[in-house]
């Protein structure tokens, strides 16, 4: 994973496959999506607590999430 996040980081266009979608994209700063992140990973994981939920939200995360923005 990693390297994977390290790649991120690069300026430069990648390419992703998930679900059976596939699709051009750049990574950009997520400045504005932290708090939409937060509430649906919580939506989807608070019923396994906050040891699995709390490792990967709220400010120590946020320096670590970057999603995917369309090239279109």
């Amino acid at each position: 994973m990693a390297g994977t996040y390290v790649r991120a980081l690069r300026p430069e266009p990648g390419r992703l496959r998930a679900g059976g979608l596939e699709g051009d994209v750049v990574f950009a700063a997520a400045d504005d999506a932290h708090a939409g992140i937060d509430a649906a990973y919580r939506a989807k994981y608070d019923r396994y607590g906050p040891a699995v939920v709390g490792c990967v939200v709220g400010e120590k995360a946020h320096g670590v999430t970057h999603p995917p923005a369309s090239r279109n």
